[in-house]
């Protein structure tokens, strides 16, 4: 998961609720936000409202059955019941709507958001909405959004069919008679407009036929609404005009503006135009059916976000996320809120506990049982060890734990203590006790002396397992222990073999170690052999768990990979060499202009490696300016200022300025089309330097194995972009080939192995190759083609040229130079067949460069 930043506006911004209506619906639906406890509540209360009209909502969620939802009045009721829980959820965190604007029988919701409905009255509204239409026996209806403006939507209408959606400026629903909605949609589609059928339980909504609905429902919602509240301005209509917002029907939330709902189109576009410009909006539904019509129809400032989503695996995951984005969009929610409520305790948890401060009076001397010999048995016990560096002291390995010139007691050793308290709680040996420790919070270390001794303290609640280590009367460590009788560890657990030695030898490992302020000695020196990052390592077993754990801890604690860079620094310090850090960002010109100049005044400049790189990965239709910004800014913009000014202040001494591109730019990488781009770029100023007769070189590189961005993470076995890892040796290797190259793009990778169709035949893959690149260039039968001509001829464009190589590479292991154009790739089949036989004996991982 990536890490997005972004600029946060200090103003207040209005949040405003768009509640939508039908088609929101699925099977499963407020299944996970039952996890919720505000959520919970509202739906169990509900439940009891249905109860009493034949509609179990317990069900509806606990099953999941689609058929259910096939029934109009469950359904209405479903999406109504969702909608006033997802409302109360939010009216918990603290979240109320500056406004509400709903779609069709989303006014309902609205209703109940703007106060003028009970959440019981909401959902019988929408179930007595959908009991009239299923039992008003009207003749089949049809709806279909189609791609036209509301007027020439209604120009163009038949008599018997009505325009009765406005979804947004090129977006209108229509309803009227199957039979006359089928002949209109066949209209359309001849004359190239889009057209789609809208799924409506076959009943023509909004349309001439609910008039025969109108009286039915009117009774039955006088019953429900007995006493009609005035409706605020924060409730926006969209059944009734503008031009009518102060009529007598458009005062009230009564029976009478609900039957206008079902009578009247929607006027949903014309609702939105009334969102504030730097509105946060909210679309409150069981699933966020309106998020694309809303991204048309809202201004650019607009924040829009949906609670639900119906293709997401957790849909209470899906609304926290959700209400992290309103906390980034300046929304502050009290998210204490959604965690049931603490048991209340006489102090604050974690309050220090008093044990530790309460001695004997030992002025007087009374035989009494030795301290190991004391067995606890109530619910608070303490221990206490004593820690003897003498000579003779089975302590004494504790000397070779040095930290910074001072011998520590090591952070394992209040553990192990710990654990050995337990075992004698409850009369075992420790070793033979699995335990698990959890919250461990080391507040400081213990300093221990050649000729010393220091007692250590160890409280356990014994109820809870929470423990506290302490020194004297200082607290050094707490946290919570468990004794389980076995731990469930996955199975297999087995060692990771290694094809190859581990390149670092002890002597390496805690060289890196010293220089970092670890003069580990004895038995604490336990890591025998360890890889180059330290994420494999061999630790002798001596038979102590402190010093076993706490060489387990080193590995994690001085993992190379994450500080890579300081272990090269620090390597050629040790050789010799002069070695400035800057801070500079040369993405700035300035600051560029000022890097250059202050390594002139050292030395003159011989080369610049560019290697910066930001990740920002998605797909294409959910990248925006910003994330495009990130990624350009290290790279592009870097390159740019660096091009710009070492032409005009070191054009004599600079014999390399290298860039490192990748292969999302070359081979193309699924939702790395910002980076790619930046790469693209990178490479066209290389090009440009070279024909001004400027050093330059741009080297695509694939996955880089040891350490970086592709070994953080993937992990030094991850396939990417159909690479596999390269080592650092062998680009290092590489990159003395690739300096010495005259172009100014090369690239090197290590081909993932690929996967074959097992015993196909070699005249099979020779067919499935043709028709594979027929195919990209839309030819049906493949037999119709002259063999003679170019695929440029054929209509091969550049996009579709990049489509057929990658095609090739990936699925049959061909591989085109960069260069290859459209005019020179014939689409003989004797030619492709010749080039898939000549590649079907290569198998296994290979370096490729270019």
């Amino acid at each position: 998961m990536s890490l997005v930043m972004q600029r946060v506006s200090c103003e207040a911004r209005p949040v405003w609720f768009v509640c939508s209506g039908m088609g929101v619906q699925w099977p499963g639906m407020a299944r996970d936000m039952m996890r919720v406890p505000a959520f919970k509540q509202t739906m169990l209360q509900l439940a009891d409202t249905l109860t009493g009209h034949g509609v179990d909502l317990c069900d509806i969620i606990a099953s999941g059955e689609e058929k259910m939802l096939e029934s109009t009045p469950v359904a209405f009721a479903a999406i109504a019941a969702v909608q006033v829980a997802l409302i109360d959820v939010l009216r918990s965190l603290g979240i109320y709507g500056d406004g509400f604007v709903g779609h069709s029988v989303g006014e309902l919701a609205c209703a109940y958001a703007d106060g003028c409905l009970s959440a019981e009255q909401t959902v019988l509204c929408a179930y007595w909405r959908g009991k009239c239409v299923s039992e008003a026996k009207l003749p089949a209806g049809k709806m279909a959004a189609i791609g036209l403006t509301w007027e020439e939507t209604r120009r163009r209408c038949p008599a018997d069919i009505v325009a009765a959606c406005h979804n947004s400026r090129d977006s209108v629903t229509i309803s009227g008679p199957a039979a006359s909605v089928d002949v209109f949609m066949a209209e359309l589609r001849a004359d190239d407009v889009f057209v789609r059928e809208v799924a409506s339980s076959g009943v023509a909504f909004h349309s001439h036929q609910m008039a025969q609905v109108a009286p039915k429902l009117k009774a039955a919602l006088l019953n429900v609404i007995k006493h009609p509240k005035r409706r605020t301005a924060k409730w926006i209509s969209t059944s009734i005009p503008e031009s009518r917002w102060d009529s007598a029907l458009a005062q009230l939330s009564s029976a009478d503006y609900h039957v206008n709902n079902l009578v009247s189109p929607v006027l949903f576009q014309e609702g939105l135009t009334h969102v504030p410009d730097n509105a946060v909006v909210i679309e409150v539904a069981s699933h966020c059916l309106l998020q694309a019509i809303l991204r048309r129809s809202l201004n650019d400032g607009t924040t829009i976000i949906g609670l639900q989503n119906r293709r997401e695996e957790d849909n209470t995951r899906f609304f926290l996320a959700s209400i992290g984005k309103c906390y980034v969009s300046g929304v502050n929610p009290a998210t204490c809120k959604l965690r049931p409520s603490a048991p209340h305790f006489p102090v604050l948890q974690g309050t220090a506990m008093l044990g530790s401060l309460i001695s004997w009076d030992h002025s007087q001397t009374w035989a009494v049982p030795a301290q190991d010999e004391f067995i606890i048995t109530n619910g608070m016990g303490e221990c206490k060890f004593e820690i003897d560096l003498s000579a003779t002291s089975p302590d004494l390995y504790l000397l070779g734990h040095v930290i910074d010139g001072r011998v520590l007691f090591p952070a394992t050793g209040y553990l192990v203590l710990v654990w050995r308290a337990l075992a004698k709680m409850r009369r075992q040996l420790y070793e033979s006790m699995a335990v698990e420790f959890n919250d461990i919070d080391i507040q400081r270390a213990t300093v221990i002396h050649a000729d010393g001794k220091v007692t250590i303290a160890v409280n356990i609640m014994q109820a809870t397992g929470d423990f506290q280590v302490t020194e004297g009367k200082t607290l050094v460590a707490r946290g919570r222990i468990t004794a389980h009788a076995s731990l469930d560890i996955p199975e297999p657990l087995k060692l990771k073999g290694h094809g190859e030695p581990l390149p670092l030898c002890a002597d390496d490992v805690y060289k890196e170690m010293r220089m970092r302020g670890y003069d580990y000695s004895g038995e604490f020196q336990a890591i025998v052999a360890a890889s180059l990052d330290l994420s494999d390592a061999k630790v002798a077993w001596t038979g102590n768990w402190v010093q076993f754990v706490d060489n387990m801890m080193q590995q994690i604690l001085t993992s190379m990979y994450t500080r890579y860079q300081q272990y090269r620094l620090a390597e050629w310090r040790n050789l010799g060499v002069k070695v400035e850090v800057s801070k500079m960002d040369a993405s700035l010109e300035a600051q560029a202009r000022q890097l250059i100049d202050t390594t002139q005044q050292v030395a003159p400049l011989g080369g610049i490696f560019h290697l910066a790189a930001v990740l920002r990965d998605g797909l294409f239709e959910n990248q925006t300016a910003e994330t495009f910004s990130e990624v350009n800014k290290p790279k592009m913009a870097t390159a740019f200022n660096l091009d710009l000014v070492t032409r005009d202040t070191c054009a004599t001494s600079l014999d390399w300025f290298v860039v490192f591109s990748s292969v999302s730019c070359g081979r193309g990488i699924a939702g790395q089309t910002n980076y790619g781009y930046a790469n693209s770029t990178m490479e066209r100023i290389c090009e440009r330097r070279q024909r001004d007769g400027f050093p330059a070189l741009a080297i695509q590189w694939g996955a880089i194995g040891d350490v970086g961005v592709a070994r953080s993470l993937g992990g030094k076995d991850a396939v990417i972009g159909g690479t596999q890892p390269q080592r650092i040796t062998s680009c290092m290797q590489t990159m003395d080939v690739l300096l010495n190259q005259p172009f100014p793009v090369v690239s090197s990778f290590v081909l993932a192995e690929k996967h074959g169709s097992g015993g196909a035949s070699t005249q099979d893959s020779q067919v499935d190759l043709i028709h594979a690149v027929a195919n990209i260039l839309g030819v049906k039968d493949v037999a119709t083609l002259n063999a003679e001509l170019t695929l440029g001829e054929l209509g091969l464009d550049s996009l579709m040229g990049v489509e057929v190589r990658q095609t090739l590479e990936r699925d049959f292991d061909l591989s085109l130079s960069m260069t290859t154009s459209a005019a020179e790739m014939r689409c003989s089949r004797r030619t492709l067949a010749a080039r898939a036989t000549r590649h079907e004996a290569t198998t296994g991982r290979r370096i490729e460069t270019c």
